[in-house]
């Protein structure tokens, strides 16, 4: 299920966005015009996605993937 949203940033600019929920998501507890979290990049409000499409966070500072065989 695709959901969309929008959020003003600190700034009070609108920002407005649509994901996919995890399957297992009970969409069911969702009515339109309710309120969620909405995790934004403060360095970057063009990035952001609902709390509750995300499977997992993770704290920290960034470290890139090794790629097999290099």
């Amino acid at each position: 299920m695709k959901i969309t949203y929008s959020f003003r940033t600190a700034a009070g600019d609108t920002v407005q966005g649509a994901c996919n929920l995890p399957r297992r998501f009970p969409v069911h507890t969702l009515e339109p015009g309710m309120a969620i979290d909405i995790v934004v990049d403060p360095q970057n409000p063009r990035i952001h996605k609902p709390r509750l499409a995300l499977d997992f966070v993770e704290f920290g500072e960034m470290t890139k993937k090794k790629t097999p065989g290099a």
